[in-house]
């Protein structure tokens, strides 16, 4: 099976994330660093890893989250 190109339109920043979760960026690296959040960590900084996320995965994320019980 072929995997499909990597849509860099469709990646978020932990700022973009953290908008829509409405949260501060600093919640969304550490959920990243922790596994909470699905993201994709281009490299590991000094302090914290530069991540991205697929638009399409927080999505999915979110709504599983919901279905779970874990939001409100």
């Amino acid at each position: 099976m072929a995997t499909q190109p990597l849509d860099l339109d469709e990646l978020l920043t932990a700022a973009e994330v953290a908008r829509a979760l409405r949260v501060k960026p600093s919640t969304v690296y550490e959920a990243a660093a922790h596994g909470r959040i699905p993201c994709i960590r281009l490299w590991q900084g000094k302090r914290r890893a530069l991540v991205r996320s697929r638009r399409q995965d927080i999505e999915t994320w979110m709504n599983r989250e919901l279905r779970k019980g874990n939001g409100h």
